[in-house]
């Protein structure tokens, strides 16, 4: 596995730019930060660059603010350009379709200018994009960045994908591509919000994992219920938190069970609001995270994980309990993260949802082993 030697941008929290991408999805790179009317300055784009995700809401058919940055893995300075397309998922594919679709840059370009002087030097981009989602394409957007400089010009594929997977390959694969996908929400179902993540353990041995469901500025009176429904055909046993009553507005909820090997299911995140309101209320964040347990998380050779590990007293989450070797910690995977506020519009109610996990787009479904 080889590492990338100039600008890259991370396909999650875990990528140091090899190439090809493994331990997590790449559909939700943290590099691509979709911030709605609100700014980030160049030192909080650095100085923010490890977890959590700093996505804020996004509106329908205003600008939003998109932010990108790379880092130099080239050992001297490195200049170059970002570029950002969007696309909507059914068309991810057909690069034919969306290689046009470019989002302007602040800076009055196609692109932003992108600068490092020195090795390892995190490098945003000078201004952000100006995204302006229209209602009439759906609510499903992809967005696609790649960085392009002087030593790799790193063009788009000139043909389209032949599969799903290709496309998901080509990202995996190159570490001067990123992902990042966005949900418009318009308006609340009558029984709450519901967020499904399609989860796999593809490898050949059980493994156990854990899920927590982050929440921030909920109203007084929510319930929040986060679960996965057993299979006794399969002998997983699912897990359940049950319906929370949420009275302390920032915290949450951990669950955890073994996988069967090459195993494949959902994990739910239901929320309702009190009043069953159809607008979303301001402010409220949910950040359903997938887990997957590292044995000896305190080994030299472990130490990549360590600024993204949690440990599972910190979770109430214990795999010994399920015959696990003690002594390790969770590693993120992938999260599904849920924004919501109500539509600036006055016709208008909305946030967004970023996803990070190649659910949702065709059930594609895929992680590297952690070990």
């Amino acid at each position: 596995m080889a590492i990338y030697n100039d600008l890259f941008m991370r396909d999650n929290f875990g990528d140091t730019g090899q190439q090809p991408t493994l331990d997590a999805y790449v559909s939700g790179s943290p590099d691509i930060i979709p911030y709605g009317q609100e700014t980030l300055t160049q030192q909080q784009l650095i100085n923010q660059y490890g977890p959590p995700l700093l996505d804020r809401t996004l509106q329908n058919n205003q600008i939003n603010n998109v932010y990108v940055r790379a880092k130099n893995n080239y050992n001297g300075g490195s200049n170059g350009r970002i570029y950002l397309y969007y696309a909507t998922g059914n068309l991810l594919v057909r690069v034919s379709q969306w290689r046009n679709n470019l989002i302007p840059n602040n800076n009055g370009q196609l692109y932003a200018n992108v600068s490092a002087t020195r090795q390892y030097q995190v490098a945003p981009g000078d201004q952000p994009f100006n995204f302006n989602p229209p209602t009439a394409l759906g609510a499903h957007f992809c967005l696609v960045t790649r960085v392009s400089t002087l030593l790799n010009a790193n063009p788009l594929p000139a043909q389209d994908f032949t599969s799903w997977q290709a496309f998901v390959n080509w990202v995996r694969n190159n570490a001067w591509v990123a992902w990042h996908n966005v949900d418009i929400v318009n308006k609340l179902p009558p029984n709450g919000y519901v967020a499904s993540l399609a989860f796999e353990n593809i490898n050949s041995t059980p493994q156990f994992y854990g899920f927590q469901c982050a929440y921030t500025n909920m109203p007084v009176g929510s319930t929040l219920r986060l679960y996965s429904l057993a299979d006794q055909r399969a002998s997983y046993s699912g897990f359940d938190s049950g319906p929370q009553i949420i009275n302390n507005g920032n915290g949450s909820l951990a669950q955890g069970a073994m996988f069967p090997a090459s195993y494949q299911t959902t994990v739910f995140t239901v929320c309702a609001f009190p009043g069953n309101p159809v607008t979303p209320p301001p402010g409220v964040t949910i950040e359903t995270t997938s887990l997957g347990y590292q044995a000896n998380i305190m080994a030299r050779e472990n130490r990549k994980y360590h600024g993204y590990t949690l440990l599972p007293g910190a979770l109430g989450v214990y795999p010994e309990d399920f015959g696990v070797e003690p002594g390790g910690g969770f590693v993120q995977i992938t999260s599904y993260n849920a924004l919501f506020g109500p539509s600036k519009s006055s016709t208008k109610s909305g946030g967004s949802v970023s996803e990070s996990g190649e659910a949702r787009l065709r059930g594609g479904i895929r992680r590297g082993s952690l070990r």
